[in-house]
């Protein structure tokens, strides 16, 4: 069992302080270019080898000073560091860490999202995560959940994607609690009692769906009446 890192006396130093994000993660850099490291507040991977074309600029750079919280920013550098550097001595020990490496478009998304509730958080008036509790968890869903006019009244609902990521932000913050040196959830945070993000998101079940509209009976009587050669 470990111990979480955050509730041990004393200031402790992050496991990736002064670490190469690229050599750590196994990407490849061009040799000569500027290489983010763990500290930086801004991880440019532009020249990372073998990314997709259609990965955007924007994506590529992992923008930590967006989250308005210094402390906020050590724990969303420690848990993206661990999606990307699963190996790593301080995340492998996690019993419920990615095992596999997130590609960096998907590591994007999750510190986008993650980004979003830090601020709010804040927003909320929030000193600690450890504050974060069931009801922090469905107020939070609903801010993500519904979309609001000018006078403040729902106007429609977002995606169930984006629900889930809003419950995937959460999630990944209770998997990786105890890697976190400057701040951390309550060790008896359970959000939505354990429910999957797709759970709680409403996810559509995609094996009760056919993702091929049905053929109109306009089109399928003539074929079923023509005759066969």
């Amino acid at each position: 069992m470990t111990t979480p890192l955050a509730d041990t006396a004393g200031p402790r130093s992050s496991p990736f302080a002064g670490t190469d994000v690229c050599c750590e993660a196994g990407l490849v850099l061009p040799e000569g270019t500027a290489r983010p490291l763990f500290d930086d507040d801004l991880w440019d991977f532009t020249e990372v080898a073998g990314l997709p074309n259609q990965m955007a600029k924007v994506s590529r750079r992992f923008d930590f000073a967006a989250i308005t919280r210094d402390s906020w920013r050590l724990v969303a550098k420690e848990q993206i560091m661990a999606m990307l550097a699963p190996r790593h001595d301080a995340v492998i020990v996690l019993p419920h860490a990615y095992r596999t490496p997130l590609h960096l478009t998907t590591a994007s998304g999750r510190l986008a999202e993650l980004t979003r509730l830090l601020n709010w958080l804040d927003g909320q008036g929030a000193a600690s995560l450890a504050v974060i509790d069931d009801d922090q968890c469905e107020a939070w869903m609903a801010h993500r959940r519904y979309l609001l006019d000018e006078n403040g009244h729902v106007a429609g609902e977002r995606s169930p994607a984006t629900r889930r990521a809003a419950a995937q932000a959460v999630a990944d913050l209770v998997t990786h609690r105890e890697l976190f040196t400057a701040d951390t959830v309550s060790a008896g945070l359970r959000p939505w009692r354990g429910a999957a993000p797709s759970v709680v998101a409403e996810m559509p079940h995609g094996a009760r769906q056919n993702k091929t509209p049905p053929v109109g009976d306009s089109v399928l009587q003539p074929m079923l009446a023509r005759p066969s050669t």
